[in-house]
């Protein structure tokens, strides 16, 4: 999955266009193609980016800001100082409990299947063949991490991140024999208890296309 920075604005659309990583960043995420246009991610990745001078512009921008060069060179030298010390820390842990991520298949559901966007990612993890739970299909919300699968949180902040290690309550799930068919989109950060700022999109009432679907997920 490539790194993603804002570089202006479409008609009022925030534009985001794919940069190479920053080199002091952790390896980027590995997408293998499979059969059905899914993918199966293969590495961990770092979850915040290291903003851009287009990052900073456009933030800028966006809140009544007109920044000079000086101001925009010391929040690019600040930015720098606080991810080199976020940088050390992730690599002095990974060096430590860095385990494999596990291949999981999953795909982004086609339109037709998404009708109201409530489908952040399909996939289908298959619990113990037995259990008070077997039979069974789950989905979990995107706040919560299922290991080899990406996670949002709803934000273009966390895009690219998948985790290494399923959750508690995803570990218990599959122990109880429940098959893990997907997640939920859920609102931004889950700042907000209506149903359209997620970076997926807005999700769409299913009675009532004209209302809000409530959030966060």
């Amino acid at each position: 999955m490539e790194h993603r920075v804002a570089t202006g604005m479409d008609n009022g659309v925030l534009r985001i266009e794919p940069r190479p990583a920053h080199p002091a960043q952790a390896a980027p995420v590995s997408a293998c193609p499979t059969s059905g246009g899914s993918y199966r991610y293969l590495e961990n990745t770092m979850s915040v980016k290291r903003p851009s001078k287009a990052d900073f512009l456009i933030a800028a921008q966006s809140h009544g800001y007109d920044l000079s060069d000086s101001q925009m060179a010391s929040f690019l030298s600040l930015a720098d100082e606080t991810l080199g010390s976020y940088e050390a820390v992730d690599a002095l842990y990974a060096a430590h409990v860095a385990q494999p991520t596990p291949v999981r298949e999953h795909s982004k559901p086609a339109d037709a299947e998404n009708l109201h966007g409530a489908w952040y990612v399909k996939t289908h993890i298959a619990g113990a063949p037995s259990g008070p739970l077997a039979g069974r299909t789950v989905v979990i919300k995107d706040n919560v991490s299922v290991a080899g699968v990406p996670m949002a949180n709803g934000s273009l902040s966390l895009d690219g991140y998948v985790p290494s290690e399923d959750a508690t309550v995803v570990k218990r799930l599959l122990a109880a024999g429940a098959t893990v068919v997907g997640k939920s989109v859920c609102e931004d950060l889950c700042f907000s208890g209506a149903s359209f700022t997620s970076a997926s999109g807005a999700v769409k009432n299913p009675w009532d296309l004209t209302r809000n679907a409530g959030g966060s997920s």
